[in-house]
């Protein structure tokens, strides 16, 4: 192929800047629970209730960019998240799987049990 005639990517330089710089890491974790009104929905297992729970997450990077997530709510999941701050706070974002696996190892305990008991309740709605 003649190089002259070759297609060149539209910005030659992306990659190498890239590989220059630094991922920003994050700098604060915010968790903010909700509750809110939800309408009365017929769902497999009967209807659920008025309120819905969720929890926000709130990170902060060192390049001043700011992201929210939602998980679902109620307390043992707000206080695992408040608890994986240490893991998550000060690490790079571009570290995301390190990071979620980090998370995974070090609750594993708690993402059982929680596992357990949604089977549980899911086997005793079913099995009346």
């Amino acid at each position: 192929m003649n190089t002259s005639t070759a297609i060149k990517p539209a910005m030659p330089h992306a990659r190498s800047e890239v590989s220059r710089t630094a991922a920003p890491v994050v700098t604060a974790m915010r968790v903010v629970p909700v509750a809110g009104r939800d309408s009365m929905l017929l769902n497999l297992s009967g209807a659920h209730g008025p309120y819905f729970m969720r929890n926000l997450v709130i990170l902060s990077d060192s390049a001043g960019h700011t992201g929210v997530g939602e998980v679902p709510g109620g307390e043992k999941i707000r206080q695992t998240l408040e608890d994986a701050r240490e893991i998550v706070i000060g690490r790079s974002i571009a570290a995301y799987n390190a990071v979620l696996n980090a998370l995974r190892h070090g609750f594993a305990d708690r993402i059982r049990a929680g596992a357990a008991c949604r089977r549980s309740i899911s086997v005793s709605r079913y099995t009346r």
